[in-house]
């Protein structure tokens, strides 16, 4: 009868290695093609130092030594002793698979094991890129007077610009649109605009709020459109947030479009009293 001795070797980590989460640095969009600097905080709770020559690493996680980044393993720029704080900081670039991405870490001690918590994971998304421009610039005319007009509820009396000839742009009660556009890779977003339009001097006109969504890969345009009224005074401004509909990713939008009165106020002045010298003009 032989005996047959069964030898199982189990590895596993140390009761001195242990580590916890203490913070990262990602951004939350990442522009296809382009490497991305971020930085993974790893403590030492355990009661070993943690250094290159014994194998300590921080390893990707979710699943473990996944080659998402390209990179299974981030090396230690330093010893850490007890107490400290490994700094992991290198780049990643966006993978050529459709996301979300997960982004999550471990310290492992290879030839021993994984230990200590992992890094809080983030589902990274495909850079969304929101830019705004007017859909036509104001045209200027020459520096030319065709008298004041004087308005004595408001005490303002404005010189008119006009030559005659070049059409003022665009006419009163003509709509104003801003061109919103919103581009997506890796996957179709939607963007939640909110914005709000003011006249020359502050005071608020319209709320716009609406949604745009992009398809991956495939810009899509849609108009801020705005109707000034005969009172309106411009230049406009059009300002406001953009934020992504079930994502992190946002951001603001601003533009000045023209002047949609029938003529375009060039000087303001304001009709000041002054004591005892009757009316005079002052620049406003």
């Amino acid at each position: 009868m032989r005996c047959i001795l069964v030898l199982l070797i189990v590895a596993t980590a140390s009761a001195a290695d242990d580590a916890t989460f203490a913070s990262q640095d990602v951004p939350a969009g990442l522009a296809p093609g382009r490497a991305h600097p971020v930085v993974v905080r790893m403590t030492n709770t355990g009661d070993s130092t943690w250094t290159q020559a014994a194998g300590f690493n921080l390893g990707s996680a979710n699943p473990n030594d996944n080659q998402v980044w390209g990179t299974s393993r981030v090396a230690l720029a330093a010893d850490v002793p007890p107490g400290g704080v490994g700094v992991f900081s290198f780049s990643i670039t966006a993978p050529a698979t459709p996301p979300p991405w997960n982004f999550q870490w471990q310290m492992v001690h290879d030839g021993v094991a994984w230990f200590g918590a992992q890094s809080a994971n983030l589902a990274l998304m495909s850079e969304l890129a929101v830019t705004v421009a007017p859909d036509a610039a104001m045209i200027r005319v020459p520096f030319h007077y065709d008298g004041f007009h004087y308005d004595p509820a408001v005490h303002r009396v404005s010189g008119i610009a006009a030559d005659g000839a070049t059409p003022l742009m665009p006419p009163c009660g003509s709509e104003l649109k801003l061109a919103l556009t919103v581009t997506s890779a890796g996957a179709e977003r939607t963007v939640r605009v909110a914005a709000t339009v003011t006249d020359f001097h502050g005071a608020k006109l319209a709320d716009i709020a609406f949604d745009v969504t992009a398809p991956d890969g495939v810009a899509q345009t849609a108009a801020i459109a705005f109707t000034p009224r005969e009172a309106d005074r411009g230049p406009f401004t059009i300002a406001g947030t953009w934020t992504e509909v079930g994502g992190a990713a946002s951001g603001t939008i601003e533009a000045t479009l023209g002047q949609a009165n029938r003529a375009v106020v060039i000087n303001d002045y304001e009709l000041v009293q002054w004591p005892d010298a009757g009316a005079a003009l002052e620049t406003a």
